[in-house]
């Protein structure tokens, strides 16, 4: 079975703590010899400033193997593309609260037009950062709507992988409530179509994107092992998994986060989860 190892938000900070946990986490998938898939911010804040440092970093991924695509514009905003899940509000209550006080501005920021009008910028820098088109797009914070896969379509994107499978488990992990470790998914794990013909790429929650403690290890592997048995169970042989993480997030705790990751790693090789394609490869077979 094949799987494909992402994770978001790399471009977004200009801090040298943030290239250094890039780097960190890329020496480690080359290390157990996976070309991951890296979701790029290609206009943050100080942007030209994040260019300026990032790029050799990019570039020097790139030439080994790794693979980059779209994730927003800014990342602004969990808003910018449109509304996360309704099964996040547990843990990100203020983005639903934002977005329901100002509805009128967002709703209008939110037309198949502007979103396009973004995508299609974010898509230039894009190419002339790394000699080629985008073809994943990935929405910050999962906030998607209609318009966004019409403007998807526009702009000739045709994969994004904007939605959690499960996010009650990442609530759990966040808020420590025993009643919320349950599989409760919010969508199928396999691909599914939207109009006007973007393919959706469901993902496994990032159950460490608040960092991993010493003492949670054992519990967050028999989480993260528990979630992943479901997904496989649904996508079978000719299943492709997409498995999410935050590369900062990871290399906060880099101490535990590396041997919980192995782990886990180790448990999808026996398994049968033995190759690792990047999302690149994948989009290019449709």
């Amino acid at each position: 079975m094949r799987a494909v190892f992402t994770s978001d938000d790399v471009g977004a900070s200009a801090s040298p703590e943030a290239i250094q946990a890039f780097h960190t986490v890329v020496r480690w998938l080359d290390e157990r010899s996976i070309r991951g898939t890296f979701f790029w911010v290609p206009k943050p804040a100080d942007w030209r400033r994040c260019h300026e440092v990032w790029n050799p970093a990019l570039l020097d991924a790139c030439a080994r193997g790794h693979d980059f695509q779209l994730h927003g514009l800014s990342h602004d905003s969990c808003l910018e593309f449109g509304v996360p899940q309704d099964s996040t509000r547990r843990t990100n209550a203020a983005v639903f609260a934002e977005y329901e006080a100002n509805r009128a501005r967002w709703e209008k920021a939110h037309s198949a037009t502007r979103l396009a009008d973004k995508l299609s910028l974010a898509k230039r820098i894009f190419e002339n950062v790394f000699g080629e088109a985008p073809l994943v797009f990935r929405a910050p914070c999962f906030g998607v709507c209609p318009a966004m896969y019409e403007a998807l379509a526009q702009v000739g994107i045709w994969h994004s992988s904007s939605r959690g499978i499960n996010p009650t488990a990442t609530a759990y992990v966040l808020l420590g409530d025993p009643e919320l470790r349950c599989w409760t998914p919010d969508f199928p794990c396999r691909p599914w179509v939207e109009p006007p013909g973007v393919t959706e790429h469901p993902c496994m929650e990032d159950l460490c994107i608040g960092g991993v403690r010493p003492d949670q290890t054992d519990d967050l592997f028999d989480l993260m092992t528990s979630e992943l048995a479901h997904c496989l169970d649904e996508l079978g042989d000719d299943g492709v998994l997409i498995f999410a993480s935050h590369y900062h997030s990871m290399a906060r705790t880099w101490g535990a986060t590396r041997p919980l990751f192995d782990r886990v790693l180790d448990w999808l090789a026996d398994r049968g989860v033995t190759k690792w394609i990047t999302f690149r490869e994948l989009a290019g077979e449709t």
